[in-house]
């Protein structure tokens, strides 16, 4: 149902086993301060998050607890890369930490947070799935993929780092079937594309029931723009040529990057009228 998961890696190894144990530990105190709201449960608990979290960091004590526990129940040993656990717990550290403020500042949410760390902390002890890997495939992943492929564009390189996290942030991914028509010819223009993985083709469609194939657009390359700064229809159709990872960038949030950029309007005009004239040029071949 989730898909294939993504996770970090790194060269250090942990016991898997002694990672669920741990979350046991962790749920069964996280459901003790939800029943009596002690701060004496979630304060550790966050404290605990955060030595966790440190890669090259001492093991933290509930982690020394749930070796100690492990080899007392003679568990076998399953290796397992730390970097997963590492970025998971610095989610729960957020959670965690985030529980014992609200304890303080909004004693009515502060159950609610920690419940919620002790659902995700339950499903990696009995179910060994981590919350983890889903944030970071779904999420942190796919963020970090955005910025990098706006990175690699020239029209947005020379941005500054904060321009450029925002940018990304405006773009939404999609994952586009082999096959599937990305835009079609005549069509309002309400959006652009540029992709990410995968390759797709600009064509038209002749008379005579043909199509005459335009252009290619891989990796780094974009495309949907012209319709966007002229306001006229599409002037011609994209399709997926493979599996295509995208970022789509909606027509309201690109024009309010141009007013913030004007310069970034010219180099979108100019490619776009590079990109006219070459296909002109085809049509009439």
């Amino acid at each position: 149902m989730l898909g294939k998961l993504v996770c970090p890696i790194s060269n250090v190894r942990i016991d898997r086993n002694v990672v669920r144990v741990n979350g046991f530990i962790t749920t069964l105190l996280l459901l003790l301060y939800v029943y009596t709201r002690s701060p004496w449960f979630v304060v550790p608990i966050g404290l605990d998050y955060v030595l966790r979290a440190q890669m090259d960091g001492p093991a933290s004590p509930m982690a020394r607890l749930a070796q100690l526990m492990a080899r007392a129940l003679g568990v076998p040993y399953r290796a397992l890369d730390k970097a997963p656990k590492v970025f998971a717990s610095r989610i729960g550290a957020c959670f965690a930490m985030g529980a014992a403020t609200a304890h303080f500042a909004a004693p009515a949410v502060a159950p609610w947070v920690a419940g919620t760390l002790a659902v995700f902390t339950m499903l990696e002890s009995v179910f060994d799935l981590c919350v983890g890997c889903v944030v970071y495939t779904y999420v942190a992943l796919p963020l970090y993929r955005a910025r990098e492929a706006v990175r690699a564009i020239p029209l947005f390189g020379r941005l500054e780092d904060q321009m450029l996290v925002a940018v990304a942030n405006g773009f939404r991914t999609v994952r586009i079937p082999e096959g599937t028509r990305v835009v079609t010819e005549g069509e309002e223009g309400n959006e652009m594309f540029m992709v990410c993985t995968g390759r797709v083709e600009v064509y038209r469609d002749r008379l005579d029931g043909g199509e005459t194939v335009l252009a290619t657009y891989e990796r780094g390359q974009f495309f949907g723009e012209m319709a966007i700064l002229s306001g006229a229809p599409r002037n011609a159709s994209v399709r997926a040529v493979t599996p295509v990872l995208a970022l789509k960038l909606l027509k309201s949030e690109l024009e309010a990057m141009l007013r913030q950029h004007p310069g970034m309007r010219e180099l979108l005009e100019q490619t776009a009228a590079q990109r006219m004239a070459r296909e002109e040029s085809l049509m009439v071949e």
